[in-house]
């Protein structure tokens, strides 16, 4: 695999420099308190309402947190970027993300620590949870060159994916016009002809399939050939897992039987995720489920995610698994 060379990374700066005035006064949102076993703690989670938190809820209505003595409090926002400075700072205890956001925070000084996997790719050709989608005409990645193609952000993980996809094709990412978008947006400009293809994940990757709109890579597959590869997190702050690490303990422990639950039950999986998600029951049926496994494989962070972040400058350097996630975590 061969991949381009590009310094990105202009697209953490705001929330950067957030963080640095918000870490020097943080503290924690939630203490526990004497006697953990007798008293219950509310905990603040930060999500984006995409399938894969459908764990958190499940864990919830299976009573998981409740046996540890936990209550969430959850929190919708609308960025990994914006969250990750909201645990920062102590509004909230632990969030969610993709594995390249929390790696590029644990890199620029943030003590960011993962406590659990969130959920995967599938590892099966064809029927992945990231894929490109293109008007006619449109026949292989190489295509792409001198194409507008929309993604949901500059520099980030879907920039990442469709440039791997060109470049292994031959072609040169650097030729293709990416138009940012928010997903839901950029879905419709599909639709109405003003871009050419989208690299994106479900819902929008299955409607698109559906509406007759072709998919020319699935590329997860070229990161990681036929493996189910942990693609988002649990995380919060090292100084927050330092200061209470026996609730913490009880959180990863809820996370993974969680996590077990969900990935052992597909149905309610798609039963649950309507009613956080905005996605229809019709919607939800049809859509490619990621893996949600309770494991994180070393080799996940140390021979795949952290060497190709470095290959398209979204990394300086390699960041270890021990360096990230904690010890608590089944790998």
């Amino acid at each position: 695999m061969k991949l381009m060379h590009r310094r990105w990374g202009t697209t953490l700066g705001l929330a950067t420099a957030a963080l640095v005035a918000l870490t020097a006064c943080a503290q924690p949102a939630a203490e526990a308190g004497d006697d953990p076993a007798e008293e219950t703690v509310t905990l603040e989670v930060g999500v984006v309402p995409v399938v894969d938190i459908a764990v958190l809820y499940l864990g919830i209505e299976q009573g998981y947190f409740e046996d540890e003595g936990i209550e969430l409090n959850i929190n919708t926002g609308n960025s990994g970027a914006e969250i990750i400075a909201a645990v920062a700072s102590g509004q909230y205890d632990f969030a969610f993300t993709a594995v390249p956001l929390a790696l590029q925070f644990r890199e620029k000084g943030q003590p960011v620590t993962i406590i659990a996997p969130g959920t995967a790719s599938t590892g099966i050709p064809g029927k992945d949870v990231h894929h490109i989608q293109v008007r006619d005409g449109i026949e292989r990645p190489k295509d792409l060159e001198g194409k507008k193609v929309t993604l949901n952000a500059r520099g980030g993980l879907a920039e990442m994916l469709g440039s791997l996809a060109v470049s292994d094709d031959g072609g040169d990412p650097s030729l293709v016009e990416w138009v940012e978008l928010p997903f839901a947006q950029g879905y419709t400009a599909l639709q109405n002809g003003d871009v050419d293809a989208m690299v994106g994940p479900e819902p929008f990757s299955t409607a698109l399939q559906e509406e007759g709109f072709a998919s020319i890579s699935s590329p997860y597959q070229i990161l990681a050939p036929e493996h189910s590869l942990v693609t988002s997190v649990w995380y919060t702050m090292q100084t927050q897992i330092d200061e209470r690490p026996e609730l913490f303990e009880r959180l990863q422990h809820a996370l993974t039987r969680s996590l077990e639950y969900a990935g052992a039950n597909p149905e309610e999986v798609r039963r649950i995720t309507p009613s956080f998600s905005g996605l229809s029951e019709e919607q939800v049926a049809n859509i490619v489920l990621p893996n949600i496994k309770p494991d994180f494989p070393v080799g996940d962070i140390d021979d795949i995610w952290s060497p190709a972040l470095v290959e398209f400058g979204l990394l300086e350097t390699p960041i270890a698994y021990d360096e990230v996630v904690w010890d608590q975590v089944p790998r």
